[in-house]
């Protein structure tokens, strides 16, 4: 979970698609498990930097659904077609 955290760090957001594919959990979730980590000595190899960058990815409005996604229902994740709906 780290390591998809911090690959996407950069661009500011882990695309649902990643997260959903990957862990089969919510956005919200996925940021809830991530500061739970951050709390716990499996994140006490990080950098000062890497640290702060997964910290802005967890804060309110950090991660933000792209246009092209829509949350469906409780956890449910699913791509708008090509027609917009």
């Amino acid at each position: 979970m780290l390591n998809l955290a911090l690959r996407w760090a950069p661009y500011g957001k882990v695309p649902i698609s990643e997260i959903w594919v990957t862990f089969g959990m919510s956005p919200a979730r996925f940021h809830a498990s991530l500061k739970r980590i951050l709390g716990t000595l499996a994140s006490s190899e990080l950098s000062p930097e890497q640290r702060r960058s997964l910290e802005r990815l967890i804060q309110p409005g950090g991660q933000r659904l792209s246009k092209d996604w829509t949350v469906a229902g409780v956890g449910a994740v699913q791509a708008k077609t090509l027609t917009g709906s």
